[in-house]
């Protein structure tokens, strides 16, 4: 149970950082791209969401969405299934 909730903190505490590093008013797609650049390895859209808690399922999936237009990151599989990772480590 004090592992789970360690976990949640720290997902917190990087959401936080995200937010500090976006600037006072940062855009979801500013905070999705700064969370995509921080992770290493794979990450999905519930990674995203679980780790940046104030922003909305449809405003994560546009900032994704874009992020692979603009190739900063690369998706990877379709549907719920799908895991995107940076362009720069695929």
């Amino acid at each position: 149970m004090l592992g789970i909730i360690f976990k949640r903190y720290r997902e917190f505490e990087q959401c936080l950082t995200i937010s500090e590093k976006s600037g006072a008013k940062s855009t979801a797609y500013d905070i999705v791209k700064n969370f995509a650049l921080d992770t290493i390895g794979t990450f999905t859209k519930r990674d995203v969401m679980g780790s940046c808690p104030s922003l909305g399922s449809s405003s994560v999936e546009l900032a994704l969405k874009k992020l692979v237009e603009y190739k900063t990151i690369k998706r990877i599989g379709k549907g719920r299934a799908s895991k995107y990772v940076r362009f720069d480590a695929y």
